[in-house]
């Protein structure tokens, strides 16, 4: 029994000291070669997590794009590098797509987060692999040609212009008026069917996020703040804020608005009849998912291939997606998402409230024509 076991250990070792391991090494150098490509894959997804990041921050805070350059390898396209006003550049790699799955089976996801980068004459559009569509303008949204005696100011504006009486005018912002208490910062939002929504329930003096739902009067002024969430009604502004400081722009600057104060006001309750008692130039209407009203400008045209139900009963009339809102926008439609409304620290529904009351407030500036 002891000579076979010594045989068989014997022939073990010949067996593996003889072996030709050139099939081992090219094994492992195979290994390595995998290893430094998921290393660079690891590198470009966390280069556009951070891009994703920038270019988030960007649309919130109504930053702009001023350059796009193609990143080039080898004579490949493989990438974008994308310049902001105010943000730092970017690096948006391309992924590989994912494979087919057989018949019955799931497929290989790709490996990035963006399944592709465009752009037209206004913005840049960036469609995530999920679905999501984010759109960031390629210059500041502007006036074009002011009326002599008036102020231009950075962005902020829908170019069209509106009759709030018969000797006057005004241009809407490009969005509902936002707060954040933690930076004591203004802004528009960067849509006009933007709202925060139920996030308005963290209102607080310290709340890092952002809300669109404001007290009666409360610009700051007078210690009334814009983070109050009392429900007494004596703890607000009782008059009237038409030319005071009570009215949110003409006392805050209005980050992506000018960022000078004294830039922007409220509607009076009169030019809210006289804009909304224009019949055939007002709707309410769903817009990209956002229930809402259009109101229609001075000059209008309706765009090509685009319908429009005046004075419509239900939100299911007049339905505009995304792209389908860009040319309402362009030609000068604005839209009044139904924001909701707030009882001290409780969201209470999405409902509409475009006057001087205490629910959401859109800000304009006044240009006499």
């Amino acid at each position: 029994m002891k000579k076979y076991l010594f045989v068989y250990a014997l022939a073990l070792c010949t067996l593996v000291g003889c072996k030709d391991n050139s099939g081992l090494y090219s094994l492992l150098n195979d290994y390595d070669f995998r290893i430094a490509e998921l290393e660079q894959i690891c590198n470009k997804l966390n280069t556009n997590i951070e891009a994703l990041q920038v270019i988030v921050e960007a649309q919130q805070t109504g930053d702009y794009i001023t350059g796009i350059t193609p990143i080039m390898e080898s004579g490949v396209e493989i990438g974008y590098t994308i310049t902001f006003a105010k943000h730092e550049p970017i690096t948006i790699y391309h992924g590989k797509n994912g494979a087919d799955g057989k018949d019955g089976q799931n497929g290989q996801d790709g490996d990035s987060m963006f399944q592709s980068v465009t752009q037209d004459e206004d913005s840049v559009y960036f469609l995530m692999t999920d679905g999501t569509l984010i759109s960031i303008s390629k210059r500041i949204k502007g006036y074009g040609t002011l009326p002599e005696n008036t102020v231009d100011i950075e962005g902020g504006a829908i170019k069209a212009a509106f009759s709030v009486s018969a000797t006057k005018k005004v241009y809407f912002s490009q969005g509902n008026l936002q707060y954040q208490a933690s930076t004591n910062t203004w802004r528009f939002a960067n849509q006009q069917y933007h709202m925060i929504g139920v996030t308005n329930d963290n209102i607080s003096d310290s709340f890092s996020g952002w809300i669109d739902l404001f007290g009666y009067g409360t610009s700051g002024y007078n210690s009334k703040m814009p983070y109050q969430a009392s429900t007494i009604n004596s703890d607000y502004f009782s008059g009237n804020i038409t030319n005071t400081d009570y009215d949110w722009g003409k006392y805050n600057s209005i980050s992506n608005g000018g960022s000078v104060s004294n830039q922007w006001r409220t509607l009076t309750i009169e030019e809210w009849n006289y804009l909304l008692s224009r019949e055939s130039r007002c709707s309410v209407a769903t817009v990209n998912n956002v229930r809402g009203y259009i109101l229609l400008p001075d000059v209008w045209t309706l765009p090509e291939g685009i319908t429009f139900t005046a004075q419509a009963t239900e939100y299911s009339t007049n339905v505009y997606s995304y792209l389908d809102w860009k040319e309402m926008e362009s030609a000068g439609a604005i839209f009044l998402p139904a924001a909701g409304s707030r009882s001290g620290t409780i969201f209470a529904s999405y409902v509409m409230g475009y006057t001087t009351g205490v629910k959401c407030v859109w800000l304009l500036l006044v240009i006499k024509c």
